[in-house]
């Protein structure tokens, strides 16, 4: 709602495309789920629901591209809020916070193969 800050939550029709690829995605392996988030530049750690969770998100909306403010860190996508976020990157062995937040990023292609 605007009311959250203008976030633009998802839509009836993809919030079923995310369901319906999380289905198809069900039955891969841990290691196949891996190599499609890898594939994609995309976070493979978390637990198998989180990684079908992130391969259906991916397959559908497309892959959540780096940080285009530290261009070092990986993009976490909240699907209550709609809200992009970064949490920083290890630089060498510096950990560089970022404090990027959004609700619109350009989503890459996501690759199937």
């Amino acid at each position: 709602s605007a009311a959250a800050g203008g976030a633009l939550p998802l839509t009836a029709v993809q919030k079923k495309a995310i369901a319906k690829a999380e289905e198809q995605q069900a039955s891969k392996s841990i290691d196949e789920l891996k190599d499609m988030l890898r594939r994609n530049r995309q976070i493979i750690g978390g637990s198998k629901p989180e990684l079908i969770e992130r391969c259906a998100q991916g397959v559908t909306l497309g892959a959540v591209p780096m940080c285009p403010l530290c261009g070092g860190g990986k993009l976490r996508f909240d699907m209550k809020s709609c809200q992009y976020s970064c949490p920083g990157f290890m630089d060498d062995d510096k950990f560089q916070p970022c404090y990027f937040k959004s609700f619109s990023v350009a989503r890459e292609a996501w690759k199937t193969a």
